[in-house]
């Protein structure tokens, strides 16, 4: 079954900064150790940024990406903008964790 999450539920219609993308994360991560998908409504949100998503969403990438390579999440009414820096996000945080790291 698939849960709604209300983002400005959980931070308000701001979601500007790393520590806003940590409240979701809380709630996200909850509902997905409990093997929940969610879906995401971005209904009267105003602002997101790459610091919000990197709070929110690339933490749970390590934990809960399944193994077709997806977070059991889904998203609606992302405006354009916000679905291009979530999309930003994402490949950037995918580019890093492909980094190798000498010593």
């Amino acid at each position: 079954m698939m849960k709604k999450l209300i983002v400005k539920d959980v931070v308000g219609p701001y979601c500007g900064t790393y520590e806003d993308g940590a409240k979701l994360y809380r709630v996200l991560y909850g509902l997905l150790k409990d093997s929940q998908q969610v879906e995401l409504d971005f209904d009267g949100i105003e602002l997101t940024s790459s610091s919000f998503f990197n709070g929110a969403i690339v933490n749970l990438l390590q934990e809960f990406t399944g193994k077709d390579g997806q977070l059991p999440l889904s998203f609606c009414n992302l405006t354009l903008r916000d679905k291009f820096i979530l999309a930003r996000t994402l490949k950037a945080a995918k580019h890093m964790s492909e980094v190798v790291v000498e010593a």
